[in-house]
Parts: structure tokens; C-alpha cells; sequence
């Protein structure tokens, strides 16, 4: 719990410190840095067992018995991620839903029950809640929308920007 509490509080300290890039800035570092992107996404699917790897925490996936949480990362583990992180100027770290969805999390601002975040995301098949948009479309979320709101762009093959909001 007491991860989870600092963990927040940076998140909102982080996020009140740092701009939304452009849709423009993400496309030129997805398209620069793809085979990072692509090493990454690997490496998390492999590690499904956690549902948030970050600098300095990891989550478990919840619907795992508490008997069969993981334990923390090694420490060459948790430099592979921190190194891949900063190079890949991921702030928010990856969240895995499972091994064929993972976001790798570029920016975030506020907290989880009200925030936004962007991230590139690594997707076989979209869920139906997510608004796809259209190329031409201004990357964000309407809004009037009231709760949680995902809008998606296609990048290549099974990425997309997605942008959340709370």
C-alpha cells in the first residue's frame, strides 16, 4: 500500500512537470525507435505475470491468487526495463493487460480516478470501447464524454497511439 501511495503522489508530481507531446512528436519517436518499441513490448509479454512494470515498482495481475504473485524483478531485470524506459523516454513505464495488449506509457498527467495518459500500444484485436480515429482526426478525447474515455491512431502493423482519460 505504501508503494502504491508514493507512487502516486510522484505520478501527480511528475505529470504536473512534464508537457503533452504532440501527435506529430510521437509518430517521429515511435517511427525512429520502432525496433525499441518492438523489444520492449517482448520483453513485457514475457513478463505477464505483472500487470504495471515502472522505475521503481512492479504490480502483480490482480487475478492471479495472492498465492501466486510474482516477487520483484532480479535487478538485471529491473535495469533492462529502467534502460529501455529512458532510452525510449517512456515516463509512465508499461502496463500489460495480458501478452497480446501492452501500453507502453510515454506521458501521463494526474491520478488514476482523474487523469490522462498517452502511450503507444501494442494490440492484436481492439476492445469495443476504444474510439478508433480517423488520420485526419485531432488526437483527443471528447470532452463532453463523461468516465473513461480511450481514443486510439494506427501506427504500423498492431500499434496505435491511445490516449486515456478519467
Amino acid at each position: 500500500m505504501r508503494k502504491l501511495a508514493i507512487h502516486l503522489a510522484l505520478s501527480v508530481l511528475t505529470g504536473a512537470c512534464s508537457d503533452q507531446p504532440t501527435e506529430a512528436s510521437l509518430r517521429d519517436e515511435f517511427d525512429r525507435n520502432r525496433a525499441g518499441f518492438d523489444q520492449l513490448a517482448e520483453m513485457a509479454a514475457r513478463d505477464s505475470v505483472y500487470r504495471r512494470i515502472a522505475t521503481d515498482f512492479v504490480h502483480p495481475q490482480y487475478e492471479l491468487p495472492q498465492s501466486e504473485w510474482p516477487n520483484d524483478p532480479s535487478e538485471e531485470k529491473w535495469d533492462q526495463y529502467r534502460q529501455a524506459f529512458e532510452r525510449l523516454n517512456l515516463e509512465g513505464g508499461v502496463t500489460v493487460y495480458d501478452e497480446e495488449s501492452i501500453v507502453l506509457e510515454r506521458w501521463g498527467e494526474g491520478m488514476v480516478t482523474s487523469g490522462s495518459s498517452i502511450g503507444f500500444w501494442r494490440v492484436d484485436s481492439l476492445p469495443e470501447n476504444a474510439i478508433t480515429l480517423s488520420p485526419d482526426a485531432e488526437f483527443d478525447c471528447d470532452r463532453a464524454q463523461e468516465g473513461w474515455c480511450a481514443v486510439v491512431k494506427h501506427l504500423a502493423d498492431d500499434w496505435y497511439l491511445v490516449l486515456e482519460r478519467h
